[in-house]
């Protein structure tokens, strides 16, 4: 993962690779300042609703590049 500073992320989401054996995608937001916050996302929706809460400054339907994807894109377990 690149970084933009001493330990910031250049891209501030990112979604961990899919696991046949969860029904969610592991997914961390690094709020501006703090730690990183992790949870499950089940879906597109979900995942659009935790960086809402977490970054209300970032859009990513706009700007898809701030997501770190670890495989399949867009793509959600059981889908």
């Amino acid at each position: 993962m690149s970084t933009t500073g001493p330990h910031r992320p250049a891209q501030p989401v990112y979604v961990a690779a899919l696991n046949p054996h969860d029904p969610h995608r592991q997914t961390r937001v690094q709020p501006p300042s703090g730690t990183p916050v992790w949870r499950g996302t089940a879906n597109a929706a979900e995942l659009l609703a935790f960086v809402a809460e977490i970054r209300p400054d970032l859009d990513l339907q706009a700007h898809p590049d701030l997501i770190h994807w670890i495989g399949d894109p867009w793509t959600w377990p059981g889908a």
